[in-house]
């Protein structure tokens, strides 16, 4: 049995089948997830996120057009909606990036400490720099993908890059040193 595409199944949330929604949020809650994960940190808080990112879905769905892209909308709303979480609570913005490392830091000291440096390094990025490494290492979305959702033309996601993966470099040289 072939699984419902996008669009149908936006014509039945449309008419108010929840089955339909539930299996939209199936389908995209691991891609919002991972990139909210990755913006926050901290699980509970990116939970309520990613949450939040499915119900602007459903109360914007009527005025959703076919030609718009499901992924589009739900990872272009997390990276927003992470980002301005962030800007909240700067407080608690850096975290560790592998909780599960962290745990035991006497197996891999020098691990953990890399990657804390990157992570920090990460966090000192302007949100439109966080977002393009977001989605191009962690989401893993091709350059055409993150312009979509970005709504940027593609040599500008091209240039961020480039630019965030210096100033992660420089970063890291200067604490290395």
């Amino acid at each position: 049995m072939k699984a419902a595409s996008d669009e149908e199944l936006i014509e039945k949330i449309k008419v108010g089948d929840t089955v339909a929604f539930k299996s939209i949020v199936s389908r995209y809650e691991g891609r919002v997830a991972r990139v909210v994960l990755f913006i926050i940190g901290a699980v509970p808080i990116a939970e309520d996120i990613g949450q939040e990112v499915f119900v602007r879905f459903y109360d914007s769905v009527s005025k959703f057009r076919s030609n718009s892209s499901v992924n589009t909308f739900l990872i272009r709303q997390a990276i927003e909606l992470s980002i301005a979480e962030r800007k909240k609570n700067k407080r608690s913005a850096i975290r560790s990036i592998t909780p599960e490392i962290a745990k035991d830091k006497s197996k891999h000291p020098e691990l953990l400490d890399l990657r804390e440096k990157i992570r920090r390094e990460f966090l000192g990025l302007d949100p439109e720099l966080q977002s393009i490494v977001t989605l191009r290492l962690v989401a893993d979305y091709s350059i055409e993908v993150m312009a979509e959702i970005l709504r940027i033309p593609e040599s500008s996601v091209l240039n961020k890059l480039i630019q965030a993966q210096h100033k992660i470099r420089i970063g890291l040289y200067k604490k290395l040193e």
